[in-house]
């Protein structure tokens, strides 16, 4: 029916990836003798913190695929996270009582309340806009939904 491909963005591997990625980036700096030579230093310095932004963007992204049926919602990995077991879900309309949506400075979310009292969310860097479908998932599930409460 509706499939959607989103980018989707993971703060606890942001926050291991910059931890470990600093660690390393401490010793390296700490490790090599610059001498006198600042020049090389700030070289060093800035192509590394480049490097860890990347990195860390990379190892936080994944990206799902959902879909809108009759029956339900389909989330399913496209690309999972790194050291990542998540399964695929589906949901049926009836398991979702409700759904919210928000944002900080630094990432928006999606969230469903379900009926079991958990809650399915997917949230998205907003610093780092990617062209995904997350916007036509959007409207096509508060359409799917408005249809579903009449």
């Amino acid at each position: 029916m509706k499939k959607n491909e989103i980018a989707i963005f993971s703060s606890i591997h942001a926050t291991i990836s910059s931890l470990i990625l600093i660690v390393l980036f401490s010793y390296f700096m700490s490790a090599f003798d610059f001498g006198s030579n600042q020049i090389l230093e700030s070289i060093v310095f800035f192509t590394m913190f480049f490097l860890i932004l990347i990195m860390v963007r990379v190892l936080s992204f994944g990206k799902i695929e959902i879909e809108l049926t009759e029956s339900g919602f389909h989330h399913q990995w496209i690309k999972k996270f790194l050291f990542s077991k998540e399964a695929d879900l589906v949901l049926n309309w009836q398991e979702i009582e409700d759904y919210k949506m928000g944002g900080w400075s630094l990432y928006e979310f999606f969230q469903l309340n379900l009926s079991n009292n958990r809650k399915y969310r997917i949230y998205r860097w907003s610093q780092f806009r990617v062209k995904d479908d997350y916007g036509k998932f959007i409207k096509d599930f508060q359409s799917h939904w408005m249809l579903r409460k009449n």
